[in-house]
């Protein structure tokens, strides 16, 4: 089992930290290789955007688990 180490930190180069790109984010968060943002829209604004944006596959399969545990698990539920 792994244990969670309070100094990951101490010997991180700050100097070598880099923000994700626009298109980064975009693949991380799911969107497709053809998505783009429009041509004028900052780094500051697309990390904003898609601060705000919600990956559906990861939405869907949360929705999905938590229904069935809900609904298919025999302890009573709390509302």
């Amino acid at each position: 089992e792994r244990e969670f180490q309070k100094d990951w930190a101490k010997d991180l180069d700050l100097t070598k930290l880099r923000y994700f790109s626009g298109t980064e984010l975009t693949r991380l968060f799911g969107f497709s290789k053809q998505f783009q943002f429009p041509p004028n829209t900052t780094l500051k604004q697309q990390w904003k955007l898609m601060g705000n944006s919600l990956n559906v596959r990861v939405c869907s399969r949360l929705v999905t688990l938590g229904l069935t545990v809900r609904y298919h698990d025999d302890t009573p539920q709390e509302d």
